[in-house]
């Protein structure tokens, strides 16, 4: 039910399997990747490894097509290049690239990280700008000044990642950096928490319910914010956990447990659909299970075992 007879994932099915969306974004296939490749990791299935590898190379060939504009929820007018394209194949890449050398993705991989940090990162305006003209350049509309808090912390972390595999401090310096910078204009100074977009210079973006607050830019901050102190042993970065923590901890948990998925402003939940249209199951259990991992070896390091750290735990 999940795939076209192309071998294209498709975007939405009813319950019984019926296609609602077709392969409207290409963000399915590559999360099906991630999925696929990660199930290898664990259970050493070659058929669901075969898969990924037949996946991402359908990938690979349609996001080259002239014209490719499949990227629902989002939206790539012709003429601009997107963030969140290198950024989920940086992810995807560099995952599959582990379990699969032979498919030799470094070129590629090389060439995502360029694309995010030489391109969509704009020291000058210290934030990461989601839309770009294909050649890189600004756009010159408000949608070009779109910054996405969530998304250019969450991207920091692939590329952390990456940087981690080549031991490139320098690169990795150059993304913890551009997390405080995302942190410091994504932060709600009256009500607290990240909005979902804000504008280049701050304040209202272009963006459909840029003041809301989602659950998953707070899950991709506390795993990011963690992860930079652990690589650099900066103490801003467990000040800003523990700040993005209590807050999501006091206004994203329900009584039951879980979280909820959107709030308004004012960090009260809310039922309009302001991203998705399903509360997917992702970003909270990558965010524990990278997080504990993460907490395990700094609590085995240490130097980064500091007074303020065990103060607050």
């Amino acid at each position: 039910h999940g795939r076209d007879s192309q071998g294209r994932w498709v975007y939405r099915t009813s319950r019984e399997g019926k296609v609602i969306d077709g392969p409207i974004s290409i963000f399915s296939d590559c999360f099906a990747v991630y999925g696929l490749t990660e199930f290898f990791r664990a259970t050493g299935d070659r058929a669901a490894l075969e898969l990924a590898v037949a996946t991402y190379a359908e990938i690979r060939r349609r996001i080259a097509e002239p014209g490719f504009d499949a990227v629902a929820p989002q939206v790539l007018p012709k003429g601009w290049r997107i963030h969140a394209i290198p950024m989920i194949m940086l992810e995807i890449s560099q995952e599959l690239g582990d379990v699969a050398p032979e498919l030799e993705l470094q070129p590629f991989i090389d060439d995502c990280v360029h694309q995010i940090m030489d391109l969509h990162l704009r020291p000058e305006y210290h934030v990461l700008l989601e839309n770009l003209t294909v050649d890189g350049q600004e756009i010159q509309t408000p949608e070009g000044r779109v910054v996405n808090p969530g998304h250019g912390i969450e991207s920091m972390w692939f590329v952390m990642h990456q940087a981690r595999r080549r031991n490139d401090q320098h690169l990795i310096n150059r993304a913890v950096e551009a997390i405080r910078w995302m942190l410091e204009i994504g932060w709600d100074q009256e009500y607290g928490g990240l909005f979902l977009a804000v504008d280049r210079d701050g304040g209202p973006a272009a963006f459909p319910n840029w003041d809301k607050k989602a659950w998953w830019p707070h899950t991709e901050s506390m795993y990011a914010l963690l992860l930079a102190y652990e690589l650099t042993g900066e103490e801003w970065c467990l000040d800003w956990y523990w700040r993005v923590h209590r807050w999501a901890v006091g206004h994203l948990v329900s009584s039951y447990g879980d979280w909820y998925q959107r709030l308004d402003r004012q960090g009260r939940p809310i039922k309009e659909v302001i991203a998705l249209p399903v509360k997917d199951p992702f970003h909270l259990p990558r965010m524990l299970i990278l997080g504990i991992q993460c907490l395990k070896r700094i609590a085995s390091d240490e130097s980064l075992i500091e007074i303020h750290f065990n103060k607050e735990c």
